[in-house]
């Protein structure tokens, strides 16, 4: 008999796949294929590289966005449905529950994130792009996650999903604000509250910066510190996957208990 985990797991999986996940794929296949296509047209110089440099932000920008859009979607609809209340009056903990949304969104990640390196397999060398492949697919882990625990704690899809891409634009320009202001050219760097807050949120945000580099993708040869940036990404995860776990289950006890 299948874990109740693996069961929530799945139907996560199928109710994703009903809400048109293949198509939303194909879409955005075709997109990053297509805009690829029109910087080879359009550039004269050095196509190959503007094309990836450009069509692989834009790709991972747009699968975020809608992975996000999709599992709050289906987090608020079960709240507002009520749902969540009749499948934990069966003998499923809280934990169960939280721990096979996880689940279900690291499959649905894990398809974005094959399609959206799919996208860019024609042009950039194969080993960049399985690793740049598998650490977006860490990347939308995160995201899928936060998306779950925020939308648990807010119960509104339009909010939540607004919560998790400010989370996460914050990740991204927080830590490069911490940078300038260690370099010493920011005027942060003249010390004072403004430079401590920075540095404890770039600590306490997930470094976003570390998953799916685009200049791997731009790279001939497999370069020997990008297995130590593979490391480091899914060490990130792995912590953030954890505390979020906890995070969500603690506050789902608390909203229903």
């Amino acid at each position: 008999m299948k874990h109740p985990a693996i069961i929530l797991a799945t139907h996560t999986w199928l109710e994703a796949w009903n809400a048109r996940l293949p198509s939303m794929l194909v879409v955005l296949v075709a997109l990053g294929a297509g805009l690829q296509w029109f910087v080879n047209a359009v550039t004269m110089i050095e196509h190959t590289d503007a094309a990836l440099a450009i069509a692989a932000p834009v790709l991972r920008l747009g699968v975020i966005i809608m992975l996000a859009a999709m599992i709050t979607s289906q987090i608020g609809r079960e709240f507002g449905e009520r749902r969540i209340e009749m499948l934990l009056a069966a003998p499923i903990s809280r934990l169960t529950w939280v721990l096979g949304r996880f689940l279900g969104a690291a499959m649905i990640s894990a398809a974005c994130a094959i399609s959206a390196g799919a996208a860019l397999a024609w042009q950039a060398p194969p080993a960049a792009v399985a690793a740049w492949t598998f650490t977006f697919w860490l990347e939308l882990l995160l995201v899928g996650t936060l998306a779950i625990t925020v939308t648990v704690a807010l119960k509104r899809p339009a909010m939540s999903l607004l919560a998790v891409m400010l989370l996460y634009v914050a990740g991204r320009v927080i830590a490069v604000i911490d940078r300038l202001a260690q370099s010493g050219i920011s005027e942060l760097a003249s010390g004072g509250m403004a430079e401590v807050l920075t540095g404890l949120l770039a600590r306490l945000l997930p470094q976003t910066a570390l998953f799916a580099p685009t200049n791997w993708l731009l790279t001939a040869e497999l370069p020997a510190a990008m297995g130590w940036g593979i490391a480091q990404a899914a060490g990130q995860c792995a912590i953030y996957f954890v505390l979020l776990l906890l995070v969500c289950q603690l506050d789902l006890s608390n909203d229903l208990d």
